[in-house]
């Protein structure tokens, strides 16, 4: 920072008493980011250096009265669902910018200085939480269709998520991964399938694969702050006629995925 009556005062103290800085995604103007009622946590940060463990504060040393630069460094958090802005996501267009003011002891300001010319662009955060813990199908007949079962996934990074499904269904023994070929009782997994729209049952279903295959979840990027943006999957189980009577137990795999085709309302 420059101050041009020299960065220290006359009583040889520190001539620049404070600073604030505000953070913004560069779709937005700075007049409509430089104060408390315009925070947005996806893109506008006034006062950034409120947030927790922020802060502006003096780290250089003043040279004395003919010295006119002093260093200020200002620190500010962003949360977790702050747009991304590089490619792959919808506001590749964009980027971030953070602009600061600084007071003197006099309560003069150097007005708001934007730099746009130190711009930064936000990385993608791919994060989920799958928050069902298991798909309990229960006791099926052969020749007979389970209930349907949900399972629910949770954007917790600043993207939008799809989802790769690979599983298998064992009889407690280890998983089969190359049906028929398997030695004793399993269910070929494809007696497995699952939908992305409730109550269409076994028959429109996709059939899960040994392998990973994407499915368009379309899960909104999260845009309010503890409040996750989710999506269910639907799944059910055929038992195929003459299965052997017994206990099974299998895995599904559910893995997120950067949905770059959508950013949440």
């Amino acid at each position: 920072m420059v101050d041009n009556n020299s960065c220290q005062n006359i009583s040889s103290g520190n001539e620049i008493s404070s600073a604030v800085t505000h953070v913004r995604m560069s779709e937005l103007i700075q007049t409509s980011c430089d104060g408390d009622v315009d925070d947005d946590n996806n893109s506008c940060y006034a006062n950034a250096q409120t947030g927790t463990d922020g802060s502006c504060i003096q780290t250089g040393s003043c040279g004395g009265t003919s010295d006119t630069d002093i260093e200020w460094t200002c620190t500010f958090p962003l949360q977790y669902h702050a747009d991304s802005t590089v490619t792959g996501t919808p506001k590749v267009s964009y980027n971030w910018i953070a602009a600061i003011k600084a007071t003197d002891d006099d309560t003069e300001d150097t007005g708001l200085i934007d730099s746009t010319t130190y711009s930064n662009e936000m990385d993608k955060f791919m994060a989920y939480d799958l928050t069902t813990a298991s798909i309990a199908y229960g006791t099926v007949a052969p020749n007979n269709d389970s209930s349907e079962k949900t399972t629910t996934v949770e954007a917790t990074g600043n993207v939008g998520l799809d989802e790769n499904l690979s599983g298998g269904i064992s009889n407690g023994k280890g998983m089969c991964t190359d049906y028929p070929t398997c030695s004793g009782s399993y269910i070929n997994t494809v007696q497995q399938v699952y939908n992305l729209t409730s109550a269409q049952g076994w028959a429109a279903g996709t059939a899960l694969s040994y392998t990973a295959a994407e499915t368009e979840l379309n899960c909104d990027k999260t845009t309010i702050t503890g409040t996750p943006a989710t999506a269910n999957t639907y799944w059910y189980l055929r038992i195929p006629a003459g299965q052997a009577a017994g206990s099974y137990t299998g895995q599904n795999i559910i893995e997120g995925k950067v949905n770059n085709e959508t950013y949440g309302s």
